[in-house]
């Protein structure tokens, strides 16, 4: 799943790329212990968690319809990235789809450069 995509990139360097659906948000609006980390929202949010990944690559998907994220709190967890790495478009993308809470299936989303390691 997303979060653990986000979690395992950050702690694993062996891992070059990852790709989180559905998942990433701000945390602050969800507060699922079975979802998270016992007080993980305490230490790091989405936002410092996926700075951890970089320089390695890292996208993000979230759907427009998710019924259990709102995809406009997940665009602001990302600007949040941006604000604390002026380069974060090096080795980050964000897509918002038409879809639900599922892991984007198409291929015309995908950062191409992104994807190179």
């Amino acid at each position: 799943g997303g979060y653990y995509t986000v979690n395992v990139a950050a702690i694993d360097k062996r891992i070059k790329s990852a790709v989180a659906c559905s998942h990433f948000n701000d945390r602050t609006k969800y507060h699922w212990s079975d979802y998270c980390y016992q007080s993980s929202s305490e230490k790091l949010l989405d936002a410092e968690t996926a700075l951890l990944i970089r320089p390695r690559k890292f996208q993000i998907f979230v759907g427009n319809r998710d019924e259990i994220f709102d995809s406009e709190t997940a665009r602001a967890e990302y600007e949040r990235i941006k604000e604390f790495d002026k380069n974060a478009d090096e080795w980050l993308s964000f897509c918002v789809f038409d879809g639900v809470h599922e892991f984007y299936p198409h291929d015309d989303c995908w950062a191409e450069k992104l994807l190179e390691f």
